[in-house]
């Protein structure tokens, strides 16, 4: 145990210049990290009583419950928009939103187009065809019940290009809106 100590003692000695310099060393960056907490500390105090400043448990106990009540409030209010959103979505699959048209020349070649056939459908493919020929004798106008993308009267082949057209298009779909250019 003596030759233990005495090896002890003797790397001590011979190498006390390098042990100094790296306790020195040590010191130094504790210091660094001692400033550093103290300065963290710092900041978290002064945060802390800024947000304490004037106000006791009572105080802040109201502005809890203010915003408790807030929270409850806005949840009502997303309800019933919700709500709302719901009965104008279904509102809407009434609503004509489906268009297509399709011109044409019923004399074929002679009167420019003037010719046409429009068809409107809502969400469920239900609605109307208007069709409108031009001719040389006058303008005629046909309309024919559009039911679930079906028709009981027969249809010309202009007018089932635009009830296809429009059972194909969507004015409410994001693809479709107008303005939803990117």
């Amino acid at each position: 145990m003596n030759g233990v100590w005495n090896a002890i003692q003797n790397f001590l000695s011979t190498n006390a210049g390098y042990i100094i310099c790296i306790l020195f060393v040590l010191l130094v960056i504790i210091l660094i990290l001692l400033l550093v907490l103290f300065s963290k500390f710092n900041a978290l105090r002064d945060s802390y009583e800024e947000f304490m400043q004037g106000r006791d448990g009572k105080s802040l106990e109201e502005i809890l419950t203010q915003v408790v009540e807030d929270n409850k409030k806005v949840k009502a209010q997303c309800k019933n928009d919700i709500e709302a959103i719901t009965g104008m979505k279904q509102n809407l699959k009434d609503s004509y939103r489906k268009v297509g048209i399709v011109k044409y020349d019923t004399l074929r070649g002679m009167s420019g187009k003037l010719s046409f056939s429009l068809a409107l459908l809502d969400g469920e493919d239900s609605g109307f065809v208007l069709s409108s020929m031009h001719t040389q004798d006058g303008c005629y106008s046909y309309l024919k019940e559009i039911i679930h993308g079906e028709s009981h009267a027969i249809l010309s082949n202009e007018e089932k290009d635009a009830l296809n057209m429009a059972m194909n298009s969507d004015m409410l779909t994001p693809e479709k809106r107008v303005g939803n250019q990117e």
